[in-house]
């Protein structure tokens, strides 16, 4: 036990700087279905999340159930919110839009007892996504700029701009009265990111500053 303990540890810690490596190492833990209790319940929502972030979409949301179901009457709040969070995502992954609203409402109702930023942020972005996809575009921005707040107070760059993608993906119109914010704080942020989220910021600046010119409103992508 105390093996796996420090893999999820190891796993947890390259999550958002190594996904790829937080997934094989997940990945390289023998008969999981043997795990009971907590490791069994950290087990699912870790690759849950190492798939998530790596952008491999869910078909099923049994895994991050399992979760779910430990931690419903725990009092680790972050895990706690941490798995509705991804049972939110894995129900948007299926397309189950209705189903998702509840369990991260669920999660954003924790957050003032969740230390984790990268969480808060998570959970702000993908409610934002949830209320874009319905059209509900003021409160979508509001999410995505409780997001942008956080990690601009921590110094997040890349997050900062994938939060600035997500909020120019909002019709112009919801946005034209803080839109050369939002512009100048990307193009001063974009030359720190790696090559390929620079890659998609300036995609991004060209379609949004293009639909600004034309009135045509930009193809919505989901910015985890």
């Amino acid at each position: 036990r105390t093996a796996i303990t420090s893999v999820f540890a190891e796993a947890e810690s390259l999550m958002y700087t190594h996904p790829d490596s937080a997934l094989t190492l997940l990945q390289a833990i023998p008969n999981p279905e043997q795990l009971t209790g907590k490791a069994q319940a950290d087990s699912a929502l870790l690759m849950t999340q190492a798939k998530s972030r790596n952008r491999i979409y869910a078909t099923s949301d049994s895994l991050i159930r399992i979760a779910v179901d430990y931690y419903q009457n725990s009092d680790e709040m972050g895990q706690k919110a941490k798995s509705l969070l991804y049972l939110g995502d894995v129900l948007m992954d299926m397309e189950r839009y209705a189903d998702a609203t509840l369990p991260l409402k669920q999660a954003e109702e924790m957050l003032n007892k969740v230390e984790d930023p990268h969480i808060q942020t998570l959970v702000y972005n993908s409610l934002g996504y949830l209320n874009r996809k319905a059209s509900n575009y003021e409160l979508s921005l509001s999410y995505y700029k409780k997001a942008l707040t956080i990690n601009m107070h921590n110094g997040y760059l890349e997050w900062i701009v994938s939060n600035i993608l997500n909020i120019i993906n909002i019709p112009i119109a919801e946005i034209s009265d803080s839109a050369d914010f939002y512009i100048n704080t990307l193009l001063k942020n974009i030359i720190t990111t790696k090559p390929s989220l620079q890659a998609k910021a300036y995609n991004s600046l060209g379609v949004y500053l293009e639909a600004q010119n034309n009135q045509k409103q930009p193809e919505i992508t989901k910015h985890k």
